[in-house]
């Protein structure tokens, strides 16, 4: 059975808005930002599928969808037949009335806010409307009526703490039939806390009772003469399903003593709490697939991320689509892996206006290349084109750049941040997606801001007659912590003496060294082989280099590796950039010129402050407050992320 159609009128936060599944789609994903309601869809399905029979009963933490104003309706196709469902008789009676079934079972219901119903119930076919809902009524009686599970639902509140069990409970789990199919199938619609706690007093008791069992057989055995039975284990199935995603895990057993199971990690016995945030994950949810035995019908997991890295992801989707034989995962998911996995036709992107914080439009990834592309260079597909700026900035996912930009602009819920590694990247990136855009007439805000590092005006124009970058009036973003005015109120604040230019300038001094190379290789035009040969020479501070110039020279020229002309034209323009930043570190220039990086990352110190990011967010109050004026270079910056049109 698949779901083909999600239509909503209105409901909770949604409007006008519809979802057309692929019918050969075996795994759906609903991403958006936060709050757009992508579980609030997983929980509608849930409450239809209990009013379609797939699943005896409901249970939502913030309610029945079918109890709130609303105006919806949800189609699902089952692989089945009327012959195939019904009696034999009832089934006659409805093709001699020339009732034809396509095997689509529709509900529609509408509840205004005076909490009047109205609620219909469809077999989609051919025929009288009238026999066609009798005939749904029939069909939904029967698959009610059915043992097996069809259903199966892990809401996003999975944790997995310590259980303690006590005796009487262990009793009660012990006297318990957990293999028949009404008790599956009535627990599987339960929150995962509650399933979380059944599933350990479920492996408790099973192991209690196959142990039980072997031993009555090895006993009659014995009696009757007979070759003694050969151990079975129950829980194979699941060893095996766990090390199909993760090969390292081994699942030894039950630990009847402390009432956990226990684990093999490479070696290593291990109770299921000690195991990783993603092993726990990964071995509970395919405790429940393993349990439920669900492989025809319907999935839903919220956030199948949760406590995952990027690595493992891909592969766990994948294990999920393919749990289910005849039937269809639904997941939400900030997830570009998981996106991947289902692919473009079967991602569902819901996006909100920002005024009203309605959505009020879902469409497939397929329909958006420019989100596609997007999508991989945020690394996240839960965004929306029509109401974000996008700005790519230099630097990558490990840096903390896009933090900083955030904490800058002020202001998050409007722009999105991407790292796009180096300058170059950045405006290929940056043009690629507008010239996407254009040839698919799709409005998009898009930037991009790369750094000024020792670029000339002459650089910075051709730059920017390629594309449209902004480029920062100082080295690097961080340096706008390092303004003068707003240092001061710092320095003020903690009764320091020492003058805030000097400083900037004995922070700044220490990577004299370092601010020399990089300025002569960004400017230089010659092709040097080794540019990684040259950092240790060239870490040296401004007064271990002004005390002898000419040792300093040598060392580089002779890490270089350069010969004759190229090593003389090299000499130069080290020595120019000695002389530039000997020039620089007088003027009053200096906190915007300096590497802003490293003298950030070590100035906080002079102020008596216990980080980075704590000198960062005092500096950010102190523009707040009005205590300083905001920089120049931080105005320009806002001034060109709100012009992005």
């Amino acid at each position: 059975m698949r779901i083909i159609d999600i239509k909503i009128d209105n409901w909770r936060n949604f409007n006008n808005v519809r979802i057309e599944a692929p019918e050969d789609a075996t795994l759906i994903c609903l991403v958006g930002e936060n709050g757009t309601g992508k579980s609030n869809i997983l929980e509608l399905i849930s409450a239809v599928a209990h009013r379609l029979g797939v699943s005896p009963g409901v249970e939502i933490p913030r309610g029945d969808p079918f109890g709130e104003p609303h105006s919806f309706s949800v189609s699902i196709r089952f692989n089945e037949t009327i012959e195939s469902l019904l009696d034999e008789q009832q089934a006659q009676q409805f093709i001699q009335n020339g009732i034809t079934w396509g095997g689509v079972l529709t509900v529609t219901s509408v509840r205004d806010e005076q909490g009047h119903n109205s609620k219909q119930l469809l077999a989609q076919g051919g025929g009288d409307e009238g026999q066609r809902i009798n005939l749904a009524s029939r069909l939904i009686q029967k698959l009610n009526e059915r043992k097996h599970t069809h259903y199966l639902s892990l809401d996003a509140d999975r944790a997995y703490p310590p259980i303690q069990i006590r005796p009487q409970e262990y009793a009660s789990a012990l006297s318990e039939d957990w293999e028949t199919p009404q008790k599956k199938k009535h627990r599987a619609f339960a929150p995962t806390r509650t399933m979380y706690e059944e599933w350990v007093k479920y492996f408790l008791a099973k192991e209690t009772q196959d142990a039980t069992k072997l031993q009555q057989a090895m006993r009659r055995a014995k009696r009757e003469g007979q070759p003694q039975p050969e151990f079975v284990d129950g829980f194979d199935p699941y060893k095996q399903a766990v090390q199909e995603v993760l090969p390292h895990l081994n699942f030894v057993g039950v630990d009847t003593t402390h009432k956990t199971l226990v684990f093999d990690s490479s070696g290593l016995e291990l109770k299921f709490t000690n195991l990783s945030g993603g092993e726990r994950e990964i071995s509970f949810i395919i405790g429940q697939i393993e349990r439920f035995q669900l492989q025809q019908g319907i999935l839903l997991i919220d956030k199948p991320e949760l406590h995952l890295n990027p690595d493992l992801l891909r592969n766990w989707v994948a294990y999920l689509r393919d749990t289910v034989e005849d039937g269809q995962v639904w997941i939400s998911t900030h997830s570009l892996e998981a996106v991947e996995t289902a692919g473009p036709s079967s991602t569902f992107v819901l996006e909100r206006t920002q005024d009203t914080r309605i959505v009020e439009n879902i469409r497939p990834l397929i329909d958006s290349p420019v989100l596609t592309v997007l999508s991989a260079a945020v690394g996240s597909p839960a965004f929306s084109l029509s109401n974000l700026k996008f700005v790519f900035i230099e630097g990558d996912r490990q840096g903390r750049e896009k933090e900083r930009f955030y904490s800058l602009y002020g202001d998050s819920r409007f722009v999105r941040f991407i790292e796009g590694g180096g300058c170059e990247e950045v405006m290929k990136k940056l043009s690629a997606v507008r010239e996407l855009a254009a040839e698919a007439d799709e409005q998009l805000f898009v930037g991009g801001i790369i750094d000024a590092d020792f670029r000339t005006q002459e650089i910075i124009d051709e730059l920017q007659s390629r594309t449209p970058v902004f480029v920062l009036s100082c080295h690097e973003i961080e340096n706008i912590y390092l303004h003068p005015e707003a240092l001061e109120v710092v320095r003020n604040r903690a009764g320091i003496q020492e003058e805030v230019q000097e400083i900037t300038k004995r922070v700044a001094d220490r990577f004299a060294g370092t601010w020399v190379l990089q300025r002569t290789i960004l400017l230089t035009q010659l092709e040097i082989e080794s540019k990684r040969a040259l950092n240790q020479p060239a870490a040296q501070d401004w007064n271990t280099i002004d005390g002898d110039v000419d040792q300093f020279l040598d060392n580089l020229c002779a890490a270089s590796g350069l010969q004759d002309d190229d090593l003389n034209t090299f000499r130069q323009d080290v020595t120019s950039s000695v002389e530039v930043y000997r020039a620089v570190r007088e003027t009053n220039e200096l906190w915007k010129k300096c590497l802003g990086k490293q003298t950030l990352g070590v100035i906080f110190q002079d102020f008596g402050i216990s980080s980075v990011e704590s000198l960062q967010n005092n500096i950010a109050r102190i523009w707040g407050n009005g205590e300083a004026n905001l920089p120049d270079e931080l105005v320009a910056l806002r001034d060109y992320i709100n012009s992005i049109e």
